[in-house]
Order: C-alpha cells, then sequence, then structure tokens
C-alpha cells in the first residue's frame, strides 16, 4: 500500500470479499467456540424472487413469456450476494447469463487506454448482461459492486427452454436487439433519411436473429 492510512479499508475489503466467496462456495468456518446460527435464508430468497418477477415483467426482453415460462425462468435462476469492492462480471470475458439487481449499487465501467473508466451505475431493479446471455459477444464492461448487492442471474439453459417453446419470442427479441443496438449508436428516427434508418434496423434484425439461433442452437 501506498498510503498506511488506507490500511484498515483494504483489510476490511479483502476479508469481507473473503467472506461473501466462502459464502457462494458454502464454505462454512468451524469456529472453536458455541454458535447459534439463525436461518433465515429461504424467506429472503423467496421475497428476492417476488421482486424480481415485478422487474422482469417491466423489462421489454421478457414481453414475449407468458406467466408459466416467466416463473419457470425465476425458479431456475441463482441468487447471489456480493460485497463492496467484488466484481459482477468483468469486461472482455465470455458470459452466458444475465442479471438483474434486487438490491444494492454497482459501478459500471470500460477500459480505454489502459485505465478504468467509470460510464454509468446499476441500481435495484436494473438488468445487464443481456447481450452476452442473447448474442454470445463478450462482456462489453466491467460492473464491481460499491455495496451490499443482491442479484438474480438467469442463465442460458432455461432461456433456451422458453425459445425452444415459443419460437416466436426469436423475432421479437431481435427486434428488440436491433433497436437497443441503433440506441447505442446515437440513431434515432430522422424524417429526413426514413429509408436509411429502416434498411439499417432490418440488416441488425436479420443478424441478430442469425445470433439467436447459433447461440441458443435452434
Amino acid at each position: 500500500m501506498g498510503n498506511h492510512r488506507a490500511y484498515n479499508d483494504v483489510c476490511d475489503a479483502i476479508r469481507t470479499n473473503i467472506w461473501y466467496e466462502f459464502r457462494r462456495q458454502q464454505i462454512t468456518i468451524p469456529f472453536p467456540i458455541r454458535t447459534l446460527h439463525v436461518q433465515r435464508g429461504p424467506k429472503r430468497i423467496a421475497d428476492g424472487r417476488t421482486e424480481a418477477r415485478a422487474i422482469l415483467r417491466g423489462e421489454a426482453l421478457f414481453d414475449c413469456m407468458n406467466d408459466t415460462q416467466l416463473e419457470n425462468v425465476l425458479q431456475n435462476a441463482q441468487i447471489h450476494h456480493y460485497g463492496r469492492g467484488e466484481r459482477l462480471i468483468q469486461e472482455g470475458e465470455a458470459g452466458d447469463s444475465m442479471f438483474v439487481m434486487l438490491r444494492g449499487n454497482a459501478a459500471v465501467s470500460v477500459a480505454r487506454n489502459g485505465t478504468s473508466v467509470r460510464v454509468g451505475a446499476m441500481r435495484q431493479g436494473d438488468c445487464f448482461g443481456e447481450f452476452s446471455l442473447l448474442t454470445g459477444e463478450p462482456r462489453s464492461a466491467t460492473i464491481r459492486a460499491e455495496n451490499d448487492c443482491e442479484v438474480l442471474e438467469i442463465g442460458k439453459p432455461v432461456m433456451a427452454e422458453v425459445l425452444r417453446e415459443s419460437p416466436e419470442c426469436l423475432s421479437a427479441l431481435s427486434d428488440l436487439l436491433a433497436k437497443r443496438k441503433l440506441e447505442g449508436e446515437g440513431i434515432v428516427k430522422d424524417a429526413a433519411v426514413p429509408h436509411e434508418q429502416e434498411k439499417r434496423e432490418s440488416e441488425y434484425r436479420s443478424n441478430f436473429l442469425r445470433r439467436l439461433r447459433t447461440v441458443f442452437e435452434l
């Protein structure tokens, strides 16, 4: 450390991250004392899925799913906890899942000229990671917890099951991804060039449709 005054904060961050990693790996510490453990996990998980259900119903990605399919997604999803400073996802890594922020805040950053630059934040109710899940593209940013975070992770197998049952979702998702890509490029509908706008959107839609079929082997 370059600054000894940060000693306590650094030690706290390291020990906190170890504790959260132990929890995710279901590793318990054999304390040499008598310890009373109060189990509240199941109730918390149920509450988290209730919140997630409301969030996903307001997310356009899940508009094509009926209630049964959405419930199946939730039942097969996993809830994770992260401590301050831990990475939820890493820029450039492969990703086959998306996330819903149930509690907490996280910073979004990208690498530019060898430096990490903050470009945004994830807060309660936000969904992220869907591009990697649906297209197979590497993660486009690093997301790091700013405080204690609780997230719901939706994996590729359950999404594949939904797409096999409802092929119409492929078209809906390709349309949505195409529109989000256009928005990300700063392209908006302009009355002066409607043909160019429609042409590019059609190209993106076809491209994403092919990717979806490839990624989910449909």
